[in-house]
């Protein structure tokens, strides 16, 4: 009963705060649930692409969406993430899990230092953030940068990579809900091709892959309407320091678990 829970709360997040809540997956399933890392990183990826597809329909209703922006991003994270799984196929259990852990450790760091950011300026919510003209004249190289390390994350780890995505989107100034709904359509792009690798070499669990799905898509389906009613000030306070938090415990389990 506590794995469709699990998948419902996990679409529910990625829909909700822009992606990043895929990060949850992978340390969850093989912590919680005792799943085979590269089983867990499959149905990670496998999951999140009915996820992301129901999300960015749902926050495209809602305005959320930068569709050339989320192409941008997207494309050059599809590339990647093909790169991300060729070298994950020569990596260790033992050594996936390690990798795993201190990459969960490295990305509370950036994730902290925007969730402050997003406090100081929780007076400005729903306003698009002061741009910073010198990366705004290089848009598309910062996006395709950005895009690309998230790629590479996805496929080699099977997280959503989208804290890249989320960070790279914010120095360009982007407004919080354009960030959050476009990062959920890079989340496609990223898993989609990062999936077609591992399903080739057959490590997957069809039966959790399904369960998880429908849960995860009805939770995807839900937050962009519950992100209407709910202020960004409010949702980035709260969110932030608990996300690092969680970041910081998932990355030390598998760090010591390894």
């Amino acid at each position: 009963m506590l794995l469709p829970a699990v998948g419902f709360m996990v679409g529910f997040l990625v829909s909700l705060v822009g992606g990043s809540g895929g990060v949850f997956y992978v340390p969850l399933l093989i912590l919680g649930f005792g799943v085979d890392p590269r089983v867990a990183v499959t149905t990670s990826l496998a999951t999140m692409v009915p996820t992301a597809i129901i999300g960015s329909v749902s926050h495209r209703k809602e305005g959320n969406l930068n569709v050339r922006a989320g192409l941008t991003f997207g494309l050059s994270g599809m590339v990647c993430a093909l790169l991300g799984v060729y070298f994950s196929s020569r990596i260790s259990t033992g050594d996936l899990e390690a990798i795993i852990g201190v990459v969960l450790i490295g990305l509370s760091i950036p994730m902290a230092s925007e969730s402050l950011r997003r406090v100081r300026s929780a007076g400005q919510a729903g306003k698009e953030p002061k741009t910073r003209s010198i990366l705004v004249k290089h848009r598309n190289p910062v996006g395709i940068s950005f895009g690309a390390m998230s790629g590479f994350m996805s496929g080699l780890l099977g997280l959503s990579g989208l804290s890249f995505v989320v960070t790279g989107m914010y120095f360009l100034g982007y407004s919080a809900a354009t960030v959050i709904g476009t990062s959920v359509f890079v989340l496609l792009f990223n898993t989609a091709a990062g999936l077609a690798r591992y399903v080739w070499l057959g490590e997957f669990d069809l039966a959790l892959i399904l369960l998880l799905a429908i849960t995860a898509s009805a939770g995807a389906f839900v937050a962009p309407k519950v992100l209407a009613r709910v202020k960004t000030s409010l949702l980035e306070k709260v969110y932030g320091p608990a996300f690092v938090l969680v970041l910081i415990s998932f990355g030390l389990a598998l760090l010591l678990r390894s």
